[in-house]
C-alpha cells in the first residue's frame, strides 16, 4: 500500500467515523425530545405507581381443589394458615375437598374413581396398607396427604375407603 492510499484510507475512516458518532448524537437527541413530549403511560384516575402495579399483577392464581374461601375472611386466614381439615368428617368429605380434583377425571395419571377395574388391581397387587401409605406419603405426581398437610391419617384413610367404595372394589 503506498503513503498516498494510507492518507485516502485514514481520511475515509476518519470521515465514516465523524459520521456515524453525528448520526449516534442526532438519534439520542431525537429520543430525548419523544420522551419529553410523551406523557407517562397512566389510565385516567391512576397514578403512574398504580398503573404500573396493575401491570405487573399476577393473572391467575393456583387451585389446589380445596374449597373456595372469600380472602379476607376469618376462616380463610384459618385455612392459608393450614386450618380447615379438621372440619372435613368423614371420607365423603374429604374426597370433596381434596381428593375430587385429579382423582374424578384422572388428571396427571391418577386413577379415576370410577375406574374399578384400575383400583381393584391396586388393592390386589399391593393392598390396603400401601394404597393408604401411596395416600399418606405421596406417590409419583401426587403429593402427601393430596396437598393438604393438616388431613390427619385417619382422614387420608377414610379418603381411600370412600375411593374404594365409590368405584364398587370390594375390600
Amino acid at each position: 500500500m503506498s503513503d498516498a492510499e494510507e492518507v485516502q484510507f485514514k481520511e475515509f475512516f476518519s470521515l465514516i467515523l465523524v459520521i456515524l458518532a453525528g448520526l449516534a448524537i442526532l438519534f439520542l437527541v431525537v429520543a430525548l425530545m419523544i420522551s419529553r413530549t410523551q406523557p407517562d403511560y397512566a389510565p385516567p384516575g391512576m397514578t403512574e405507581a398504580e398503573a404500573a402495579a396493575q401491570l405487573v399483577a399476577p393473572t391467575g392464581e393456583v387451585n389446589m381443589g380445596g374449597p373456595q374461601i372469600a380472602e379476607g375472611s376469618a376462616a380463610g386466614a384459618e385455612e392459608s394458615a393450614g386450618g380447615g381439615a379438621s372440619e372435613l368428617e368423614g371420607g365423603a368429605e374429604v374426597y370433596d375437598a381434596v381428593c375430587a380434583s385429579c382423582h374424578q377425571g384422572g388428571v396427571a395419571g391418577a386413577p379415576a374413581t370410577d375406574a374399578t377395574d384400575d383400583w381393584s388391581e391396586r388393592l390386589d397387587s399391593q393392598g390396603l396398607d400401601t394404597l393408604y401409605e401411596n395416600a399418606i406419603n405421596g406417590i409419583n405426581a401426587m403429593p402427601p396427604r393430596g396437598g393438604n398437610s393438616a388431613l390427619s391419617d385417619e382422614q387420608v384413610q377414610q379418603a381411600v375407603d370412600y375411593i374404594l367404595d365409590e368405584s364398587g372394589v370390594e375390600q
